[in-house]
């Protein structure tokens, strides 16, 4: 269950106590409102009544609250958000590093040895616990670090495994007794490359992120996936299984305002052609409009008088694009009185800086039936903030 905050609507009173968690905010980047959407915010989630299988403890409210605070005011910063979000909430407990070589081959691991900040009684922990990871580089990275707060240091274990989506897999280990181990609430995935796995980031088709935070007291891990219009920010708690996390879900919308026209290695260069008043305008209507999927979907270029009815699909479907970039839409491009269909696809919200957005285009000729793409546009603008919804949400 969300509770949104649109940007240039009319702040709504704060519900009561046992009202639905829906609340509507203007949203704004100054100090003075942000401090007012803050305590609305506050309201909505401090007010809420959620059933027991979903609600999140108080801290973890509170956590969620003061995440919010802070992207508020980082998220079109020109500072990398993570370096933000590392900085205004650093962990300062003991932390040991060390790295564990894995032999694929003879099926054996050597651990490095560790530095005098591990205690012997850690150290021989460790080696007490029966820990199978994998890593396709060799390496598995070890963090020692206190994560619930029970007084002992639990072990964080990072691995990079590969695969076609180049994976990389978080597990964390419960201290307990003379060993690590998984927690016992935890659901253990018989296929997992990582014991008390938390989390999977995939390198290759997809933007993700982690990294570990103290918010309060409380050790998270934040999880970042981001798309071209949403960027979404999960905090994982170690240990702590409830079947939906805390989540901030933020939207943007972008104002295009360039082209960049294909390389020279392109066959046809429409780019210098395009009109670009009618692509902006489609680009800004393709963001505005939920795409309903059809049995007969619109041609979005004038279909021809004696177009044969099995051949009228082509002025509607897009490019088939590859699995490791994000496609937004599929819209009109109009070169002179020329009308292409253009399948717009991201690498999934990567862009230049946090302001500036892009995306590309791949064009086809739907009058030319089984034509190759003609070539490929950049089209780029301004990224602005719509909406950011807080909530619990199944990672």
């Amino acid at each position: 269950m969300l509770t949104e905050f649109f940007a240039g609507h009319t702040p709504a009173p704060c519900p009561t106590p046992h009202a639905k968690r829906s609340l509507t905010a203007q949203l704004s980047f100054s100090r003075r409102y942000s401090a007012v959407a803050s305590a609305l915010f506050g309201c909505a989630l401090l007010g809420a009544s959620l059933s027991t299988a979903v609600a999140a403890t108080n801290k973890d409210e509170a956590a969620l609250y003061r995440l919010y605070d802070v992207l508020t005011s980082q998220l079109l910063s020109d500072r990398p958000l993570e370096e933000s979000l590392v900085a205004a909430f650093p962990i300062k407990r003991p932390i040991s590093y060390f790295e564990q070589q894995f032999n694929e081959e003879t099926d054996s691991t050597q651990l490095s040895k560790p530095d005098q900040s591990i205690s012997p009684d850690e150290w021989k922990a460790i080696q007490n616990s029966d820990i199978s990871a994998y890593s396709e580089s060799g390496n598995i990275s070890y963090t020692l670090m206190d994560l619930d707060n029970d007084g002992q240091r639990d072990l964080i274990i990072e691995s990079y495994i590969g695969g076609t989506g180049l994976f990389s897999y978080t597990g964390v280990l419960k201290r307990a007794g003379e060993q690590f181990v998984p927690d016992a609430d935890a659901d253990q995935k018989d296929d997992s490359f990582m014991p008390g796995e938390l989390l999977t980031e995939n390198g290759r088709g997809a933007n993700q992120w982690s990294t570990w935070l103290d918010i309060d007291g409380q050790i998270y891990a934040l999880f970042f996936d981001g798309t071209f219009g949403q960027e979404k920010f999960y905090l994982l708690r170690p240990f702590h299984h409830n079947a939906e996390v805390p989540v901030i879900t933020v939207s943007y919308k972008t104002e295009f305002t360039g082209v960049t026209p294909p390389d020279k290695s392109a066959r046809t260069n429409l780019a210098a052609y395009v009109d670009q008043a009618k692509l902006f305008s489609e680009l800004g209507n393709m963001q505005n409009t939920q795409a309903v999927t059809t049995d007969t979907p619109t041609p979005l270029c004038p279909v021809p008088a004696d177009t044969a009815p099995e051949d009228i699909e082509s002025y509607s479907i897009g490019s088939a694009l590859h699995y490791s970039v994000d496609g937004i839409g599929t819209i009109p491009v109009w070169a002179e009185s020329s009308c292409y269909v253009g399948s717009v696809y991201s690498y999934f919200g990567l862009a230049p800086g946090a302001r500036r957005a892009e995306a590309q285009i791949l064009l086809r000729d739907p009058y030319a039936l089984d034509s190759e793409e003609l070539s490929e546009i950049t089209v780029w603008g301004v990224r602005k903030l719509h909406t950011m919804a807080v909530g619990w949400e199944k990672l």
